[in-house]
């Protein structure tokens, strides 16, 4: 016959496993990983190991099975494959929050909608005007920027001390 585990024997486990369930549920876990794994790549493409660094964004991984399997380089699945999925999934996130969310109204909507119109157009602008003297030099010396995806890391880690309408345009919006 089994025997029972008294509770007192489990309660350490409890002790260790409830920080880390409470992080886990923590609306601004997600984007903490996410700053921490970015710091970590960081300090190791400038370390003396950068070498392995790139060695690893060039290593192929393939999918699939033989005759019909799909081999491409890691940057190129995370690129293509793992960036799709992330702006879908924004995009189901946006098109709740515009139907039933926190901007189905346009006065709620006004004010992420201008922050996100100053977030898409700044940086371009910026880049424009820091780069205006070196344009008139070189041929292709300005080059048009991205906007910086890790401002949706950034708005995760804000997480529920910012106002709830600025948060609608955050990857995980609040329920």
């Amino acid at each position: 016959m089994a025997r029972s585990v008294p509770v007192q024997g489990r309660a350490p486990i409890r002790k260790v496993l409830y920080p880390i369930n409470e992080f886990m549920h923590a609306e601004a876990s997600g984007g903490i990983v996410l700053m921490a794994c970015a710091l970590a790549a960081l300090v190791w493409a400038n370390s003396p190991w950068a070498d392995s660094y790139a060695a690893l964004w060039g290593s192929k991984i393939t999918i699939g099975p033989e005759g019909y399997a799909i081999s491409e380089t890691l940057l190129h699945w995370i690129n293509d494959g793992l960036m799709a999925v992330f702006f879908f999934v924004v995009g189901l996130e946006m098109k709740r929050e515009v139907l039933v969310g926190e901007l189905a109204s346009l006065r709620l909507a006004a004010l992420p909608v201008a922050a996100a119109l100053g977030a898409w157009s700044c940086p371009p602008l910026f880049m424009r005007r820091s780069t205006w003297a070196a344009r008139a030099r070189a041929v292709g010396a300005c080059q048009w920027p991205r906007t910086s995806r890790s401002r949706s890391v950034c708005s995760r880690c804000w997480g529920a001390g910012r106002p709830r309408a600025s948060r609608s345009f955050s990857p995980r919006s609040p329920s």
